[in-house]
């Protein structure tokens, strides 16, 4: 786990995990998740990629974490993975792009509800939750 202190003092926990175990259903995406400016670039491709579950490298996913005590899990993708529990907010390439990427979410969240409970946000924001 990576602990992020950000200036304005809101702290944030970051988990890089691998996805393990068996679920039953479909990996959900948020509506409006976001994308980092990298992966932005290839979005066509990484999205060809994880719909048809082909390799591309560096593909790393945010989604809610089913933890109590996290928010926002930073999993790297690959297409042997059983992703269907999981419900993406974000996408990036590489783990410093995954990073910046969850620094400008909350900075994101922060300015719209004045806290960085990001897990509530995405769950209120969600359509059809």
């Amino acid at each position: 786990m990576l602990h992020i202190a950000k200036n304005n003092g809101i702290m944030f926990h970051i988990c890089f995990a691998e996805a393990t175990g068996e679920y039953e259903e479909g990996m959900r995406w948020h509506p409006e998740y976001f994308i980092s400016d990298q992966a932005r670039r290839h979005r066509k491709k990484i999205m060809g990629c994880i719909r048809n579950e082909r390799v591309f490298q560096n593909v790393n996913m945010i989604i809610l974490s089913d933890n109590p005590h996290e928010q926002l899990e930073i999993r790297s993708w690959r297409p042997t993975m059983d992703t269907r529990q999981w419900y993406v907010v974000g996408v990036a390439l590489g783990k410093d792009d995954a990073l910046e990427l969850v620094c400008r979410m909350t900075e994101t969240v922060y300015r719209k509800t004045g806290t960085a409970n990001l897990k509530e946000y995405f769950a209120c924001t969600s359509y059809g939750q």
